[in-house]
């Protein structure tokens, strides 16, 4: 609580050294403004407040130096002039009077956000989180009272809008390059299993292998016709070429025990040697070997293997680059930089493919080679990811659907690989534009759907009625050999008759 202005405080400085004096608050600072535009005693001995920094100033040793210090300091004068900015005009229709000081504001906004997290069951971790994203929005407030969003109007924005923007930036990332895709299951409480399908490739703007959520298929039928459609029809989304794809990690038994499977996996990795001849090749790839007498014949034994990416002129050249690479004195130094901690792409190799002969790139031909072959997933990286998976499909959202289940995952995947939070994207025109038609690709959505789905029951409408015309065909069918069965058979001649010579006829008891 403030003391007003021109309150006795005798009694209560009466131990301070220092004491408060009230013309303190017609005093000026550097930039001309008065020290009790923002200088507020407190019912505190020896202390005052700031209300544009939210700082508690002590002025028993120092007195009234204390106040000029803090007026003079560079934070204090960028809070001044933001304060400033912000203010209503005396006079004019929307100024109010100021009842509420400072900090019973703060504690207003804070009280809110605390009711809003209790409101919605959020985890207290978000708090920070919910008042960053608060505080990015504000910085438009003309746009922000213009602003209105529904359930609805979040669900096509984030499926047709955002995902959309960043499936279009995979998509032109990839095109033509090599990729590596793994396949992991996930399971609502509907119990409908869905696919997941992750990439992982090579991007050139950040000189290293990054990883994405490609897309979700729901896959309650796992045969093997009906997993390659899913991948298929998620691939032609993308416009990937078969001929991309350098490998493709899936469990033999998909559903049952993926995860299990991987753990396993990494365990016996740990205490036994691959046996796999390509994989054991593949560890030219370790900084450690260069120098080794085995790491030309490697590379060239991989070259062989990997047609759609290394030509056969490819190879001669190829043998070249990698015997120079064994003893390059470049290398060697770039090999005795290299920390275990250290990415192998962008930590290593990206340095090897930076080394130049007269303004032209030493190793090309080996960098066709390595680059598909980093792409191809290990065990940590796949199960830190796949753990995003979990944190979607949660108790309380058994009713969203694939859609809306890939659109979450591609966003949420793409913000945590980027290490970026969502207050803190930068949002890109392709990104505006996406969300600005978001609303038209949402409508010609549902109407393919709705045609889609008329066609399925049309189809189903028709098997139906072939189905019944089949039947009755066999019917009839059967009614005609039954008539022709009886017709062949000869009657005995009926030798009835009253005397007269005529013969009676036989009357059919019904």
């Amino acid at each position: 609580m403030y003391l007003p202005p021109g309150y006795n405080t005798k009694e209560l400085e009466s131990g301070v050294k220092n004491k408060w004096r009230w013309e303190w608050l017609n005093e000026r600072g550097s930039l001309g403004e008065k020290w009790g535009d923002w200088l507020k005693k407190p019912n505190t001995p020896g202390s005052a407040y700031c209300e544009i920094c939210f700082k508690t100033i002590n002025y028993k040793s120092n007195g009234k130096k204390a106040f000029k210090s803090h007026a003079e300091d560079v934070t204090h004068l960028k809070n001044y002039r933001t304060w400033k900015s912000n203010q209503v005009l005396p006079g004019s229709s929307k100024a109010k009077p100021e009842t509420e000081s400072m900090q019973d504001r703060v504690a207003k906004q804070r009280a809110i956000t605390a009711a809003f997290i209790s409101e919605h069951c959020l985890p207290f971790s978000i708090a920070e989180d919910l008042l960053n994203y608060a505080k990015r929005l504000s910085e438009d407030k003309h746009a922000l009272g213009k602003t209105t969003i529904s359930k609805t109007s979040a669900t096509y924005i984030i499926t047709h809008g955002l995902a959309k923007s960043f499936k279009q930036e995979v998509a032109d990332k990839v095109k033509g390059k090599s990729v590596s895709l793994n396949l992991d299951e996930a399971t609502n409480n509907n119990n409908d299993k869905i696919v997941n399908i992750l990439i992982q490739f090579y991007d050139e703007e950040e000189n290293q292998i990054v990883l994405r959520h490609l897309g979700s298929r729901k896959q309650n039928h796992a045969t093997a016709k009906d997993i390659m459609m899913s991948i298929e029809s998620v691939l032609e989304e993308y416009k990937i070429e078969w001929w991309q794809v350098v490998s493709m990690l899936m469990e033999k038994k998909f559903y049952s025990h993926l995860r299990t499977g991987y753990v396993m996996a990494a365990i016996k990795m740990l205490k036994m040697p691959l046996n796999n001849h390509t994989i054991r090749q593949m560890t030219v790839l370790d900084p450690a070997l260069v120098g080794h007498s085995q790491v030309e014949q490697a590379m060239k034994n991989l070259g062989k293997k990997m047609p759609q990416v290394l030509s056969k002129e490819d190879l001669g050249a190829l043998s070249q680059e990698a015997s120079i690479y064994n003893v390059d004195l470049q290398v060697k130094d770039l090999q005795a930089k290299y920390k275990e901690d250290d990415r192998i792409d962008s930590g290593y190799w990206v340095k090897v493919f930076d080394l130049n002969n007269f303004c032209a790139m030493r190793y090309p031909t080996i960098k066709k080679l390595v680059m598909p072959l980093l792409t191809v997933f290990s065990g940590p990286l796949i199960e830190s990811t796949f753990n995003i998976m979990d944190d979607i499909i949660e108790k309380d959202r058994t009713k969203m659907t694939v859609v809306n289940y890939e659109a979450v995952a591609i966003v949420k995947t793409a913000l945590r690989k980027k290490n970026v939070k969502s207050t803190d994207l930068k949002v890109t025109p392709n990104m505006k534009k996406a969300c600005i038609s978001a609303y038209s690709s949402y409508q010609k959505y549902l109407k393919e759907m709705k045609e889609e789905k008329k066609k399925r029951e049309d189809a189903v409408l028709d098997s139906s009625v072939q189905l019944l015309k089949l039947e009755r065909a066999k019917k009839i069918a059967k009614l005609v050999r039954l008539k022709n069965r009886h017709s062949g058979i000869k009657r005995k001649p009926d030798t009835s008759s009253d005397g007269t010579g005529r013969k009676w006829k036989r009357i059919k008891k019904i």
